[in-house]
């Protein structure tokens, strides 16, 4: 067991310290990594920036429908609503868990930007793909 120890304490040792000293300028950042200070502040950068994201997500969909014939269409926008309603049921459960906290307003708005980034990532790699 002490020789297991000892093996495990060499190998933390010798970790890659370039990871650790990685300039901050090659970490992708977040727009919602930039929101701070106030809750108040937190919010309405958090706000911002789910719109934004929004409106990415709601370009790659449009273009996607545009492209598509009506059959195929008509699937995605199902499977949109039902994306839909599963990302807000979701980010409700998750912001409950905060209830009665000033923080659950940026939980659920920082919940609704990640599921959706989520799904812009889904769309470009498997509905572009497609056709």
């Amino acid at each position: 067991m002490k020789a297991l120890l000892s093996i495990l304490g060499i190998l933390i040792s010798l970790q890659n310290p370039a990871q650790e000293t990685r300039p901050q300028a090659q970490q992708i950042e977040k727009e919602e990594d930039r929101c701070c200070c106030s809750t108040y502040e937190t919010e309405q950068c958090l706000f911002k920036v789910e719109k934004s994201v929004d409106a990415e997500l709601d370009r790659l969909y449009r273009k996607v429908v545009k492209d598509w014939g009506p059959k195929d269409a008509a699937i995605l926008r199902k499977a949109e609503r039902f994306w839909i309603e599963y990302r807000d049921a979701n980010c409700e459960a998750e912001t409950a868990t905060y209830e009665g906290g000033l923080i659950a307003p940026s939980i659920s708005g920082s919940c609704r930007i990640r599921l959706t980034r989520q799904r812009i990532e889904e769309i470009k790699s498997i509905y572009f793909q497609s056709h």
